[in-house]
């Protein structure tokens, strides 16, 4: 069984302000009006498997999955709220 693809290990994904989006242009939330995924999800260390990385023909491996256990920060003593 092949390993879900996440956007904590692709190159295409990116941050702007308060959004990641894929720099390749492809929608990741369908629900979304601009078709980001808040970054809340990143700073909690949520699941980024969006459905459309999982074929999309621009995914780039920037190295191995982040362990869960080293996602996120807001509930590290200090971190961000």
């Amino acid at each position: 069984m092949e390993a879900k693809r996440t956007l904590y290990q692709c190159s295409e994904a990116r941050v702007r302000d308060s959004e990641i989006y894929c720099h390749a242009g492809r929608i990741l939330d369908r629900k979304s009006k601009s078709g980001t995924i808040h970054i809340r999800r990143l700073t909690n260390g949520n699941p980024l498997g969006s459905e459309v990385c999982q074929k999309c023909p621009y995914f780039s491996y920037m190295g191995e999955p982040v362990p869960k256990e080293d996602r996120g920060w807001n509930n590290i003593k200090g971190g961000i709220k």
